[in-house]
């Protein structure tokens, strides 16, 4: 196995601030000009009802919420990886799964943690998972996503 030739490569040497300004300007560079289209990451609504369960659900679906606030957005310009599987064929018909994949770098994920769905275009994508690989001083987030209107 080969040995490190150059002591001042890894954690020390490792450019972490140049390498996280890079990644976000290829973000800029794949996100859409119209920023309309651009990735907006968003939270859950926040409403409260006078008959509602512990965590918040309202027995009756039909009764206007006592309070109901705007759900957070943050847009931000990143490159999206968007995937059309084949379509699964069940008996109860064709289902079409549309996905998508954002990678952000940790300065990045912190101004969206907590999102749960994300709008792309005219569609929503839901959050299913975020993983998460290091790169010395580095931490670099893949969210994997799942469309819930594909338009």
């Amino acid at each position: 196995m080969a040995g490190v030739t150059d002591p001042s490569f890894g954690a020390d040497g490792f450019p972490a601030d140049e390498f996280r300004q890079a990644m976000i300007n290829i973000g800029q560079m794949a996100s859409p000009n119209k920023v309309t289209e651009k990735a907006t990451f968003l939270w859950p609504d926040e409403r409260t009802s006078s008959s509602a369960d512990p965590i918040g659900v309202p027995y009756d679906f039909s009764e206007a919420p006592e309070s109901s606030e705007e759900p957070k957005r943050v847009t931000l310009d990143v490159a999206v990886a968007r995937t059309q599987p084949a379509p699964e064929v069940t008996n109860m018909g064709q289902f079409d799964l549309h996905k998508a994949t954002i990678d952000l770098v940790d300065t990045q994920y912190e101004l969206v943690r907590g999102a749960t769905r994300v709008r792309l275009s005219d569609s929503t994508y839901v959050i299913e998972a975020t993983t998460v690989q290091g790169l010395f001083d580095v931490d670099m987030y893949t969210l994997h996503c799942r469309a819930v209107d594909q338009r």
